[in-house]
């Protein structure tokens, strides 16, 4: 293909009311970079997803999706299977979506310190989106932490705050949206979600690091070794 993506994060004029400081502008070509068209506005993250995969399952290489900041409100995800010639819009109030594998994440929060998963799967197309159906807990979920899609199930750490210490470790059945409690307090991290890893060599075994709250000095970091197996024997 000689299609090309690119954005710019684009300061916006006294004149251009629509346009929202701080976010990006995406530019397309469609001769390999001679020629450029601006297609979206004020976008906070945005996915071209084409792989062959996607391909197998008919869903168009144009497709792409995107986080849009909209104006006194929260942003809006949307997807587009014209580059933006038109726009379909998925979910509001939403703050963050990942692509992962065969599954797609929207975080949305309705209400303040509330948030909600959002999972579509590659078999319907990524075109239909379910809530994540977790276990009653005490707390509220205020961000999730996708960790590991790879076994066909889903891991992801919930904490109740932004840049919480800890949080709770659940697995999926093969959709992605029902989940089980694997471990509690597990040790959160900025850059990886948690100090969570998959074992090469041994199909569905991970390891993951936890603390004991209840001691009364600095907790006491061991070792987990969670398995999950999806595969029919």
């Amino acid at each position: 293909t000689q299609w090309l993506l690119a954005s710019e994060e684009k300061e916006c004029s006294a004149k251009d009311k629509k346009c929202l400081p701080g976010h990006l502008t995406l530019h397309l070509s469609r001769d390999t970079g001679k020629t450029w068209k601006v297609i979206a506005n004020n976008v906070i993250h945005f996915e071209w997803p084409f792989s062959m995969r996607q391909m197998w399952y008919s869903i168009p290489i144009t497709r792409i999706y995107a986080l849009i900041a909209q104006p006194k409100k929260r942003p809006s995800f949307v997807k587009s299977d014209d580059f933006f010639g038109n726009i379909t819009f998925i979910a509001e109030d939403c703050v963050d979506f990942k692509m992962r594998s065969t599954f797609l994440f929207v975080t949305q929060m309705k209400k303040e310190n509330e948030a909600s998963l959002l999972v579509s799967n590659i078999n319907d197309n990524f075109n239909v989106f379910y809530k994540a159906l977790l276990p009653v807990s005490n707390y509220q979920p205020r961000q999730f932490h996708i960790l590991d899609t790879s076994e066909g199930a889903v891991f992801i750490l919930v904490t109740a705050t932004v840049g919480a210490s800890y949080g709770d470790l659940y697995v999926s059945d093969s959709t992605g949206i029902r989940y089980s409690l694997a471990l509690k307090h597990c040790l959160s991290q900025a850059t990886h979600g948690a100090d969570f890893m998959k074992i090469q060599g041994l199909d569905g075994i991970y390891s993951v690091s936890y603390t004991h709250l209840t001691l009364p000095t600095i907790p006491l970091v061991q070792i987990s070794v969670v398995a999950v197996s999806l595969k029919k024997k």
